[in-house]
């Protein structure tokens, strides 16, 4: 087991990737939120996978025919009990009607092949991401001779940026550049083999390497590299650029898309011919850009040493989660949404910038759950603008989703599908769950509320969140009936998926009738909008209507062992699914009303330990994740870690990206055969991490609601909370203390909630503070615009 020096943001592995066939995958990855870059390849054959976030391709987007009318026959075979036959109602009709779209799949623009020549054999071979400046580095000994290799994408012009250099010995660098695709095998799909693109040309010339492919739409991509090397001499051979004999070597490359070669190859050749910075210039103007998107909030637990990946890996597989552990994958989350999306509107992909397959399976963006939770993260780790984003998005394609409402459902209001059609707003696929979930336009409506909640923003409250909401519940009032006892229905009805298919793989969800998660998003919904609505005095003719909305939404039903049962009104469905998650959906919510969360937090402790436990088997990374962040937001620190460790793992990769599944059979986080990198559920683990060290209630903040009994001195700085704060909790074990920083970007009011083991108050820089020690709250804090108070208190810590 190595022990390191540890440094603040840096990964560090001693082994190369090492997934076999695809090894992209454990590549260590960096990016500008435009141009990826992913460094995969070995000593002697270094190979860097370059891709751009505008390169999708074998997609194909329809126009959503109406069938509505096809809605009530849907029904009519629900209510006769014949679901499998409700199941095709409307997957016909469409297919009938000659819709069959087809999502983008990313393409992989092309891999930078670097051929070492290696002496007397590779030793001390390290590789690290620092992720603060987002950097990759790998460095070896050849006999004598230390080569180190570095690589970045700059945020200021779009250019990867990749530099070999040698210290120390008799050893000079000699190494073999040339553009090509990546390696075929990373054509395979689930059930057969992806195209490859035509019309590849490469073109070596003096200091100069070109690469283009076709693209099934016409248009040219590539990209254009310029080499400089200081000492030795360069020369073209067959496959490309030699140099040999140099003492340091620097290649400079620029990307295009959607254009022609011809005239991308002249425009970059010229762009890069300007380029005359060495590497550490153009990295320092790099990092200050890179660090305005990372560096908005900290997160690190107290030790002077670090270990290796595969050594905090190999620590977990024993049981034992290293707090330090956790700090990196809360930071890698981070950085993974810092490098691969942008706040104009670039959204996260399960893929980031770094995929390599030509037909990467489940690479579409799953808005039922799955996307909101990724932006759910960047509401308390201070990323605003990153979420700002999605809403962007949203707003854009309200049409489209006014459509789809009509189109497939003959209702008012807007429908969100499961997966969309890329870059549109339209329905993207054909399987029983993509056509007939209908919360997920109400899974975005509580991430726009929760951001109301913390910014206070009331313009855009009035402007855009409070309008929104409404369409959602518009959709609602037309899609539910009600029964013989004056209570909502929902039909059809389905659970959402749990991982979404989007390879064809044949689709087994049946529909069903009244799944509680669709009344628990609408009640959710209805409560923001009076709450809003009241609050700024608006839409006066609605309320009262809205209000009967709430009163109409039937209780949740329990199982014999307490649990929420996934449907109710009696329905024939009942039978829970112990893979799917979205009943807790509650738990994500309910926490911000304290009556609601006394009255349910018993069965919703009942059904998070059902989930786990009997559910492991057949739970994916995502949904364990999300248990994970449910867990926390109902105190259950346990049931939060045991989640942790087994996503960590049976899905864990040696560079911390994690799978969709468990390839090895190992019964903790599902199984499968074909498992695909999603990077979705790394930040959902970030979002875990969150909730454990901060929750935020209508009026409060709640400092480490979960906070696991084992974890040593930590601080978490500038956390976003209730009404805008800024929130830094720093505690010390050794002393005993809990000090907490807050301070208010608008004037704010609100109570605060300790950890149990909070003793007493010790300091405060404001007088006359109200401690409840029986409560563990300070009461009726009130903070001006750009004020702070600190306070520091006696913390004995927590009691397994």
């Amino acid at each position: 087991m190595a022990t390191i020096k540890k440094q603040a943001n840096v990964l560090t592995s001693g082994k190369p990737a090492g997934w076999w066939g695809e090894t992209w995958r454990e590549g260590y990855f960096v990016g500008n939120g435009c141009v990826g870059a992913n460094s995969f390849g070995g000593p002697a054959d270094e190979k860097i996978l370059i891709n751009h976030a505008d390169l999708q391709w074998q997609g194909r987007i329809s126009v959503v025919p109406d069938v509505a009318f096809k809605l009530k026959e849907t029904r009519k075979y629900i209510d006769n009990k014949q679901y499998n036959e409700a199941s095709e109602v409307m997957v016909r009709a469409l297919v009938s009607k000659n819709f069959r779209p087809q999502h983008f799949y990313p393409l992989p623009l092309c891999v930078l092949h670097a051929k070492n020549s290696i002496d007397k054999g590779v030793r001390e071979y390290e590789r690290t991401l620092n992720m603060g400046t987002a950097e990759a580095t790998s460095s070896y000994l050849d006999g004598q001779t230390r080569v180190m290799r570095k690589l970045f994408v700059s945020r200021a012009n779009d250019t990867v940026v990749y530099e070999i250099t040698k210290t120390g010995g008799n050893k000079q660098l000699d190494v073999e550049f040339n553009f090509e695709l990546i390696d075929a095998i990373n054509a395979r799909t689930v059930s057969s083999m992806s195209a490859l693109p035509d019309n590849v040309k490469t073109v070596y010339d003096k200091y100069f390497m070109y690469f283009s492919a076709r693209n099934d739409d016409g248009g040219d991509y590539g990209a254009v590299a310029k080499l400089n090397h200081y000492g030795g001499a360069l020369s073209i051979t067959e496959k490309g650029l030699r140099i040999s004999g140099a003492n340091s070597i620097i290649v400079y490359v620029k990307t295009f898309v959607k254009s022609t070669a011809e005239k991308e190859f002249a425009r970059l050749k010229t762009e890069l011919a300007a380029l005359k910075d060495p590497y550490d210039k153009m990295l320092k103007t790099h990092v200050a850009l890179h660090q305005k998107v990372f560096g908005g909030a900290t997160l690190s637990f107290d030790t002077d040493t670090d270990q290796y990946i595969e050594d905090y890996l190999a620590q977990v597989d024993n049981g034992d989660l290293n707090p330090t552990l956790l700090e990196k994958y809360w930071k890698y989350a981070r950085y993974l949404l810092a490098c691969s999306t942008t706040d104009n509107g670039r959204l996260f992909t399960p893929y980031g910038l770094w995929c390599g397959s030509y037909k990467a399976y489940k690479s579409a963006i799953p808005y039922s759950g799955a996307i909101e939770e990724v932006y759910d993260y960047t509401l308390s780790a201070n990323m605003l603008p990153l979420c700002e984003s999605l809403f962007s998005f949203v707003d854009e394609h309200l049409g489209e989703y006014k459509e789809n409402a009509m189109r497939l459902f003959g209702c008012r209001g807007i429908y969100i599908p499961t997966i969309p059609a890329t870059n549109t707003g339209r329905l993207g696929a054909l399987d029983v769950n993509a056509v007939h979930f209908t919360g997920c336009a109400g899974y975005i409506a509580k991430l726009y509320y929760e951001y109301y909640l913390l910014t206070g923003n009331t313009k855009l409250l009035k402007s855009r969140i409070l309008p929104y909401l409404k369409e959602v519940v518009t959709f609602y009032e037309d899609y539910f009936k009600t029964n013989a006892d004056g209570q909502y229905t929902s039909s059809p009805s389905v659970l959402p998926p749990v991982a979404v298919s989007t390879m064809g793989v044949q689709d087994t969800t049946v529909l069903g009738k009244d799944a509680y998660i669709d009344f628990a998003i609408c009640k959710r919904v209805l409560t923001d909008l009076l709450s809003g609505a009241k609050e700024l005095d608006i839409y006066k003719e609605d309320i009262n209507r809205w209000e009967k909305m709430l009163s109409n939404l039937p209780t949740y039903e329990k199982n014999a062992d307490g649990s929420i049962r996934d449907y109710t009104n009696g329905s024939q469905m009942g039978a829970d699914d112990d893979a799917n998650n979205s009943t807790l959906f509650l738990a994500r919510t309910i926490t911000r009303d304290e009556s609601d969360y006394i009255d349910m937090h018993g069965e919703l402790v009942a059904t998070a330990r059902r989930k786990l436990v009997e559910g492991a088997c057949i739970q994916n990374s995502y949904s364990l994740t999300t248990l994970a962040t449910q867990c926390a937001k109902l105190g259950q620190k346990k049931l939060a870690v045991d989640c942790l460790i087994n996503v960590i793992r049976g899905c864990s990769m040696n560079n911390l990206a994690l799978t969709s599944a468990d390839w090895r059979g190992m019964g903790l986080c599902g199984s499968d055969t074909w498992v695909p990198m999603q990077l979705q559920s790394n930040i959902t683990l970030a979002n875990a991490i969150n909730n454990m060290l901060i929750g935020t209630q209508d009026g409060r903040i709640l400092i480490l609601p979960c906070m696991p009994y084992d974890w040593p001195s930590f601080k978490a700085e500038d956390l976003q909370s209730y009404g805008g704060t800024q929130v830094t909790i720093t505690h010390n074990a050794k002393f005993g203390t809990l000090q907490v920083d807050i301070k208010a970007r608008k004037k704010v009011s609100f109570d605060m909630y300790l950890p149990d083991g909070t003793k007493k108050l010790n300091k405060c820089s404001i007088k006359n503070v109200k401690f409840d020690s029986e409560l563990s709250c300070v009461q009726d804090i009130s903070l001006d615009a750009g004020k702070s108070v600190s306070y520091l208190f006696a913390f004995k810590g927590l009691k397994n």
